[in-house]
């Protein structure tokens, strides 16, 4: 038989306890900070951006993409497109 409950929910998300100041002194960038929240460690982009486009689709790829652009002061998505494709995407992460 199989157990729906398990079947429909989610994995849970790793934490982070204190000891891992060290892995948190070390995400310089949106991307590794996404990992951390992702995955609970660093990851290489390439399976950050998979899991992103498995879960959350590719425009929450091309998102994640922009703001790291924006960061550095290069606009690869327009701003007000990149605002509501992020609150979209931080809302799906929660």
């Amino acid at each position: 038989m199989i157990n729906a409950v398990a079947v429909f929910m989610p994995a849970p998300r790793p934490t982070l306890k204190p000891s891992d100041v060290g892995v948190l002194s070390r995400a310089h960038t949106v991307k590794d900070r996404l990992s951390l929240g992702l995955f609970g460690r660093l990851v290489p982009r390439p399976e950050l951006f998979a899991r992103l486009d498995r879960d959350y689709g590719t425009q929450a790829t091309r998102t994640v993409k922009a703001v790291a652009d924006a960061v550095h002061g290069h606009r690869s998505m327009p701003v007000r497109a990149m605002v509501a494709n992020t609150a979209a995407l931080v809302g799906r992460l929660r």
